[in-house]
């Protein structure tokens, strides 16, 4: 669907009109890029879904803490408002 709308909606690529940079690396690969705005009251309630993001981040951040700060500040303030 994203592919879709990024394609359609700038006029550039999509499906298979994407040039596949691994083989032809002098053709313009013409991508183009969505924003979607979600209204995630509309789908589900607001502190579920926050509860179910730090839930699904808190596997990820299993990490010694020497790799911390692979992430940038903005990554991580990003977490801290879930």
């Amino acid at each position: 669907m994203f592919g879709l709308l990024a394609g359609t909606l700038n006029g550039a690529a999509f499906g298979r009109d994407v040039v596949d940079y691994t083989v032809d690396s002098k053709t313009p690969s013409n991508t183009g890029q969505a924003i979607v705005a979600v209204d995630i009251a509309a789908f589900a309630d607001v502190q579920a879904f926050k509860q179910e993001c730090r839930r699904g981040m808190g596997r990820h951040e299993v990490v010694p803490d020497s790799t911390r700060r692979r992430r940038s500040p903005a990554a991580w303030r990003a977490l801290e408002t879930l």
